[in-house]
């Protein structure tokens, strides 16, 4: 199962729906009850950001590859914890300490997924970290972000648009 269908059945469980949608994982697109989104996220992932917290610079927690090794060897301070939990049907619907990790970050590399986008760009905004991107992906259009050839300067304003659009944009809409 992907990560798109997880996330998007915790959106409609949330909210008490059992509906069926159509999802395009290559693009991405989900569809629920006629009305596209980019993706869907639960409503219980936007815990409050608190801009006091303990602040790790830059982190990356995922799957490494040579690719993204190449990639994230350009963070010279960076945290690079490797981990398959994304990965495994068991851990990834509901990764607390990832997410928990993610929202002390302020920034978030993001090397390209099985595609140029990646969840963790979305995830990255949903928790309180702005994205550094490897290469621009459509989807990302709109969105707050660096380059990885960028100085990052961690913005609280950025922090606060891009999670802003994914909530507005990528959220189930209330059953009426």
């Amino acid at each position: 199962m992907t990560i798109q269908e997880i996330r998007t059945r915790q959106a409609l469980t949330e909210q008490g729906r059992n509906e069926s949608f159509t999802f395009d994982h290559s693009t991405p697109w989900v569809e629920v009850a006629g009305k596209r989104y980019t993706l869907v996220f639960p409503r219980s992932l936007f815990l409050p950001i608190d801009f006091d917290r303990p602040i790790i610079d830059t982190l990356f927690i995922g799957k490494m590859t040579p690719e993204r090794e190449k990639f994230l060897d350009q963070f010279d301070t960076a945290i690079i914890v490797p981990s398959m939990r994304g990965r495994d049907e068991q851990t990834k619907a509901n990764d607390e300490s990832y997410f928990n990790a993610m929202r002390l970050a302020k920034f978030a590399p993001c090397p390209n997924g099985d595609f140029t986008w990646t969840y963790r760009f979305f995830e990255a905004c949903i928790c309180g970290a702005i994205p550094i991107i490897e290469d621009f992906a459509e989807c990302y259009s709109g969105f707050k972000f660096y380059r990885a050839d960028e100085t990052p300067v961690y913005r609280e304003d950025w922090v606060k648009h891009n999670r802003m659009k994914v909530e507005r944009e990528m959220t189930l809409d209330k059953v009426k």
